[in-house]
């Protein structure tokens, strides 16, 4: 049906029309999924946020044809790009507590307390946001109320000083507390937003001094040399050609400028790496607990938590999107040596002690034991779709938890683990990280 041109379709206000599924339509929310069929490549799924007061028109499929979409659609959430939204659409507002400025950050699946500066803070809750609408693809909330909390450290010796203050020791740029149901992470954000911001000011000022000094005075001189040719009777042609030299000189400046904020975004990313790969992790950690399966109504065996966590710590940026479907390089590298040279088998992994998550991660699985982790719930998640509702909830409600981990694991995927595990293996063994999109 998509690669027939058949979907929901909303236009813009500036006349461009997409196509695809509109997924939630509220006065305040507009959620659509374009669907994109490009000639001999793979169906390709942006989930976008657009300004609903920006959609001047929507029409949607009849009954019968959305239902199909629906379901088709549902085959392959799991692979959708998450677009990076909108810095306006991050709303603030400002508390000073003991001397300290906060920018406050109130959203549907998340509060933030950030110290950093105020572009800073937008820039990381758009990442923050952008994660947990990924993880609502994969595994759909339960509960939009109450959600979790997020403090968010301007610079790494403020991180630091909270640290020590608990009376902590943590190498990790971020950690959860589950006690306090709260995400604590630092970066080096204050010292590179005042980079950021001698950089823009530069910028700022060699555009004003063309636009108040050097073409105003360009365009009088332009016009003497005309007069001066006209009394002469010179070339015409030449004012043409001057005009035009001055328009690629002031054109290729705005083209550095342009590449320089480019470069800048790339530098954000660099100088949150740390701190985004590890908050991605917790952030995981937190939603699964405050939106999907808390502690007190379900049991999550570790494996899949710390899996899956791992699996969207892996997220990465692509041009404006958010992927998550392409597997770690340097996981996927790690977990094909051991399969190769060291297998472990999965029933060590499935029938460890079920430790509970420890508010610091205190009982730390070994290195092996993360690789298989991520590598069973990457597979179970893009190439069984077994990590939906209707397969998940039974194998996480209590009446599992009665059965031995193998059977409960067998439950799940529908097979014998001595049939699973070969397939797993195979799978693993032969994936490729995808090419870059060009």
């Amino acid at each position: 049906e998509w690669s027939r041109g058949l979907g929901d379709v909303y236009k813009r206000q500036d006349g461009r029309v997409l196509q695809g599924l509109i997924l939630v339509d509220r006065p305040d929310q507009l959620e659509f999924v374009e669907i994109v069929r490009r000639p001999g490549q793979p169906l390709d799924a942006i989930l976008r946020f657009p300004d609903p007061a920006s959609v001047v028109e929507r029409q949607r499929l009849e009954a019968d044809a959305r239902t199909l979409l629906l379901r088709r659609y549902q085959e392959v959430k799991h692979r959708v790009r998450i677009e990076l939204w909108q810095m306006k659409q991050v709303p603030l507002k400002k508390r000073t507590i003991d001397g300290v400025v906060y920018h406050v950050y109130q959203g549907r699946w998340f509060s933030a307390w950030s110290t950093a500066d105020e572009e800073m803070t937008r820039r990381s809750i758009i990442r923050i946001e952008q994660i947990v609408q990924a993880y609502r693809q994969l595994l759909p909330p339960r509960r939009e109320g109450g959600g979790f909390r997020i403090l968010l450290f301007g610079s790494m010796d403020e991180y630091r000083g909270y640290l020590q203050r608990l009376g902590l020791d943590l190498q990790n740029p971020a950690f959860y507390s589950v006690t306090h149901n709260l995400i604590v992470a630092g970066s080096n954000l204050t010292r590179y937003a005042e980079q950021l911001r001698q950089v823009r000011e530069q910028n700022v000022a060699i555009l004003r001094q063309y636009d108040q000094e050097f073409n105003p005075a360009f365009d009088e001189s332009l016009q003497q040399r005309s007069r001066e040719l006209n009394r002469r009777g010179g070339n015409p042609e030449e004012i043409a050609l001057r005009r035009a030299a001055w328009l690629n000189e002031y054109t290729d400046l705005v083209r550095r400028i342009t590449e320089t904020n480019r470069r800048n975004d790339a530098k954000f990313a660099e100088v949150t790496r740390q701190m985004f790969t590890r908050l991605y992790h917790e952030a995981f950690h937190a939603y699964l607990e405050n939106h999907v399966y808390p502690r007190l109504k379900t049991s999550v065996p570790r494996w899949l938590n710390e899996g899956l966590a791992q699996v969207f710590e892996g997220g990465t940026l692509d041009a404006d999107t958010l992927r998550i479907d392409a597997p770690d390089p340097v996981r996927l590298r790690a977990l094909q040596q051991s399969l190769r040279e060291n297998p472990e088998p999965l029933a060590r992994l499935l029938t460890e002690d079920q430790v509970p998550l420890s508010a610091l991660h205190a009982a730390e699985y070994s290195e092996q034991q993360y690789l298989y982790a991520w590598g069973l719930a990457y597979y179970l998640s893009f190439y069984a779709s077994l990590l939906d509702p209707s397969h998940l909830d039974e194998y996480v409600g209590e009446a599992a938890t009665r059965l031995d981990p193998i059977t409960r694991f067998e439950k799940l995927v529908r097979m014998p683990l001595g049939e699973f595990e070969p397939r797993w293996r195979q799978t693993m063994l032969e994936l490729r990280p995808p090419a870059a999109r060009r």
